[in-house]
């Protein structure tokens, strides 16, 4: 990325239950990124990110009907490709 991101994920359709994405993101470390505040992470903080190299995520997501709201879940897949 050349600069800061916020994402912001709203599923247009709600009767998914699942939702997995795939972010392959070039120095990410560079910049500042702003996760969904629905996002959990181990240990509770989204990763560090390469200032020069390539890093890959994934949210895992899942529809909570009772809340009728998306939890998101990340996890770090690999970093500091080059």
């Amino acid at each position: 990325i050349s600069g800061d991101l916020t994402l912001n994920l709203l599923p247009a359709i709600q009767q998914e239950w699942v939702r997995v994405m795939t972010f392959i993101i070039r120095n990410g470390g560079a910049s500042i990124i702003t996760w969904p505040l629905a996002t959990s992470w181990p240990k509770g903080t989204a990763p560090l990110l390469s200032v020069n190299g390539i890093d890959i995520i994934n949210l895992f997501g899942v529809y909570d009907n009772t809340n009728q709201a998306w939890e998101w879940y990340g996890s770090l897949v690999g970093s500091d490709f080059k």
